[in-house]
């Protein structure tokens, strides 16, 4: 991640509208990039374990319905095939 001085660095330098060095501004643009690929990254994770801990807390809240006839059926067709 960009520290508080890089952020400070690029703003003041595109707020005083000096002409900066191409080179430069290329290496920001590529750390702005990246800084934004890990939020995102991290995020997705956050989600991702948000949802895992949603989904275990909810089996553990809710029993598990019976089985449906559908899947009794599917059952009985398997062990009769097996």
């Amino acid at each position: 991640m960009l520290t508080d001085d890089e952020v400070k660095g690029i703003k003041e330098s595109c707020d005083s509208g000096a002409d900066v060095h191409a080179p430069l501004l290329l290496r920001w643009i590529h750390a702005l990039v990246a800084d934004r690929q890990e939020r995102i990254a991290h995020a997705d994770y956050v989600k991702q374990r948000v949802r895992q801990a949603f989904e275990y807390l909810t089996s553990i809240i809710e029993p598990k319905p019976a089985a449906t006839q559908r899947e009794e059926k599917q059952r009985a067709r398997r062990a009769r095939n097996s």
